[in-house]
């Protein structure tokens, strides 16, 4: 590269600036400001020289990347030999001050000055490309890490578990023993893996996961569920017993599917919202009673749906999100009463 191109159109600009700036008094040149720039210009010689020097030390093929950045005080430099003399010259240097930033890459150098940017290549190689490190990186950080595609391994849902019946929630008349205590009827969703993919600049989103849902029903009396049958019974605890827990917990491996609005790019700053569906299958259920301090479980399938799918949603800023499921199957199999419809309410604790 001619490097005296590079610093003379450096040189240029500031002498114009200076220029500018300076007042020039019954049309009498400053002879000091003159003889700086003066001195400026030899350093400039100098330094040129020993860039000339390691150019030709550089072999044939050689695509190792040599950064400078001068900043002010501030110098990364990754050729050790001419740090002392860019040290010496960004002291005094008008030139080499604040604000002056150079970056290096094989034969191309990008030069930043205020507002100005000035990029010079000896060949058309995309190799020796410039590539600005800072503007990389902030653009990374303010578009969701600048990926299409996004894949997140673990995610952590907490809320809580009820029903309707016949549009009214926790009250079922004609089946006491399935009112729930609502404050201890936790819903836990364990993400098991997450994929966002990028739709329309990071500000529409399509979400699709798979995630192990948790569903406490922490029944309110002390009666058991009875299993093995084909109704939903319960049967009375002896008056003496202690029951001091009482519920059914049913596990579902799920795919949720929704879209996401998000009001900016970058996910720290971000209104969200997000509508879509989701379908389950049930792999595990049971109940549990803690009687006199002992527990007793039994596992069955208690006449529960196996398939369960509905309607979901959330809503939130920046890392505190809220979401919402809808059960649109019943709780229980087809032909098997009461008609309950499930539904959950929680805080998104990990996770898109």
């Amino acid at each position: 590269m001619q490097i005296r191109i590079l610093l003379f159109l450096i040189l240029s600009a500031v002498l114009n600036v200076v220029q500018a700036q300076t007042p020039n008094l019954q049309g009498t040149p400053d002879t000091n400001l003159q003889q700086q720039l003066s001195d400026i210009e030899q350093k400039i010689n100098e330094l040129q020289k020993q860039f000339s020097e390691l150019s030709q030390q550089k072999t044939p093929g050689d695509t190792s990347r040599k950064i400078i950045i001068i900043d002010g005080k501030n110098i990364v430099i990754s050729d050790e030999q001419l740090e002392k003399s860019l040290n010496e010259l960004s002291k005094d240097s008008l030139i080499l001050g604040k604000g002056l930033k150079i970056y290096q890459s094989g034969d191309s150098v990008l030069i930043t000055l205020g507002g100005m940017k000035i990029q010079l290549r000896d060949s058309d190689d995309s190799d020796n490309v410039v590539i600005n490190e800072e503007q990389k990186q902030e653009k990374n950080k303010n578009t969701d890490s600048g990926k299409t595609v996004k894949t997140q391994v673990f995610s952590l849902r907490l809320g809580f578990n009820n029903y309707l019946f016949n549009n009214r929630v926790n009250h079922i008349p004609a089946y006491p023993d399935l009112e729930l205590n609502n404050a201890k009827s936790l819903n836990i969703g364990i993400g098991i893996v997450n994929v966002r993919m990028n739709l329309i600049k990071h500000f529409l989103r399509f979400n699709v996961g798979l995630l192990y849902d948790v569903n406490n029903y922490r029944f309110s009396t002390d009666a058991t569920l009875i299993p093995r049958i084909d109704s939903v019974a319960f049967q009375p605890k002896e008056i003496n017993a202690n029951v001091s827990k009482n519920k059914l917990t049913t596990g579902y491996l799920m795919l949720p599917m929704n879209f996401q609005f998000s009001s900016s790019a970058k996910s720290s700053h971000a209104f969200k919202l997000s509508a879509g569906f989701r379908v389950g299958y049930r792999i595990d259920a049971h109940t549990k009673q803690v009687v006199n301090n002992k527990k007793e479980k039994d596992r069955d399938d208690y006449n529960l749906n196996p398939l369960k799918y509905g309607l979901s949603a959330s809503i939130g800023y920046s890392w505190l999100n809220l979401y919402a499921d809808y059960d649109m199957s019943t709780m229980f199999r087809e032909g098997v009463q009461p008609l309950l419809t499930p539904f959950q309410v929680g805080i998104v604790l990990a996770g898109f």
